[in-house]
């Protein structure tokens, strides 16, 4: 809108400008019984804080439910529930206004399917080491489709519920379930990862790296309480002890504290080497015993 305004430049004008409605659109292509769904409603020249209010109907014009709002930096992003009593097959739509301005609009239409449920969503084990492949798997029994668009999302959990994205997996159902692999590594200085020592500070504990993942379903989370179950990761540690002139120390003793504080001794082999599996990850104090 291109407008051309010419006045003295030591007067004041008062100029009216037209608030409008761009448009109200779902943010997925489909909706689901009982679930929520998105929505963005975009708007041009309306100040912050100005009421909009939204009512989903169906496709007949049955009014399902009605929601309030502001607008903020000229667009309101929601979310609206789609009863349990809407029928599969039913399409939805939100009629969208401004009382203050005047303003009216309807939203796209998107269809309704049952609502999503599961049978079983896990992973196949529940330790992984570095580069070792796991898999993911979720059984749909409702609410999906075959040849369905998918993203698996793996999560690195965190005690405080400030989840970390590790990665985003784009996938297709097939026979009505994700079965996905992932080759895992760890990708950050494990020596970063706080010790039970330093949390005791703090009153937490001593927590290992661990992950679930999430079916993304039109912008539904499904797994999003950690249903897959947590995958813990395992690390490893090697030693090896050599005197001043560079030659193997056999049969040292060693004990080491892990980082969740716990201990194990040990011997060197005839290499002056040890290899321990299955260590918890994070910093590693090693005391030997030597021979006075």
């Amino acid at each position: 809108m291109n407008t051309t305004h010419t006045v003295p430049t030591d007067s004041q004008q008062k100029i009216t400008v037209e608030s409008q409605l761009i448009y109200v659109l779902w943010q997925q292509g489909r909706a689901y019984a009982g679930f929520e769904a998105a929505f963005e409603v975009k708007t041009l020249l309306v100040g912050d804080g100005a009421k909009v209010k939204a009512t989903l109907r169906t496709a007949k014009g049955k009014k399902l439910d009605k929601i309030e709002g502001v607008i903020v930096c000229n667009r309101w992003r929601g979310r609206v529930v789609i009863p349990e009593k809407v029928k599969p097959d039913d399409y939805v739509y939100l009629e969208v206004e401004l009382p203050k301005h005047g303003l009216e609009l309807d939203s796209n239409e998107i269809p309704v399917r049952p609502p999503i449920e599961v049978s079983s969503m896990q992973w196949d084990k529940k330790e992984v080491r570095q580069d070792e492949e796991v898999q993911m798997t979720c059984v749909f029994t409702n609410g999906v489709e075959n040849g369905d668009n998918v993203t698996v999302i793996v999560y690195e959990y965190d005690n405080d519920g400030i989840h970390d994205r590790v990665v985003t997996i784009p996938t297709v159902i097939k026979d009505m379930k994700v079965d996905l692999k992932w080759k895992y590594f760890y990708q950050e200085d494990t020596d970063d990862i706080p010790t039970e020592e330093q949390l005791q500070k703090y009153g937490k504990s001593y927590n290992p790296p661990e992950y679930f993942f999430v079916v993304m379903v039109d912008n539904i989370p499904v797994g999003n309480n950690q249903e897959s179950g947590l995958l813990e990761f395992k690390d490893w540690l090697e030693l090896e002890y050599s005197d001043k002139n560079g030659n193997p120390v056999a049969g040292l003793e060693y004990t080491i504290t892990f980082a969740d504080n716990t201990k194990k001794e040990g011997k060197l082999d005839d290499n002056g080497k040890s290899r321990i599996e299955d260590v918890p990850p994070g910093p590693v104090s090693v005391e030997y015993k030597m021979e006075e």
